[in-house]
Order: C-alpha cells, then sequence, then structure tokens
C-alpha cells in the first residue's frame, strides 16, 4: 500500500495520503457522512 485513507465526515469526503510525500494526493465526496473505510483491490486490463 502507497498510501493511507482519511475520512472527513463533515464533508462527506474522504482524501489519500501519500505515505512517501506525506501529503494529500487525492480527495473525492464518498456520500453521507463516511465512518469506516473498506480497502479493496481492483485490477484493470
Amino acid at each position: 500500500m502507497r498510501g493511507c485513507y482519511v475520512s472527513f465526515s463533515g464533508d462527506d469526503e474522504v482524501a489519500v495520503i501519500s505515505y512517501r510525500s506525506r501529503r494529500e494526493v487525492a480527495r473525492f465526496p464518498v456520500g453521507d457522512h463516511p465512518q469506516r473505510i473498506r480497502t479493496g483491490e481492483l485490477r484493470f486490463r
């Protein structure tokens, strides 16, 4: 894993933090009050 996830329940968003750069690399809306995050793997062709 190259980063971690941080939920912002008040903003209904989740941010991705890079371990390497120690910075936020993405933020996206996820719906009403994110509280639990499940990591999954997507395979692209």
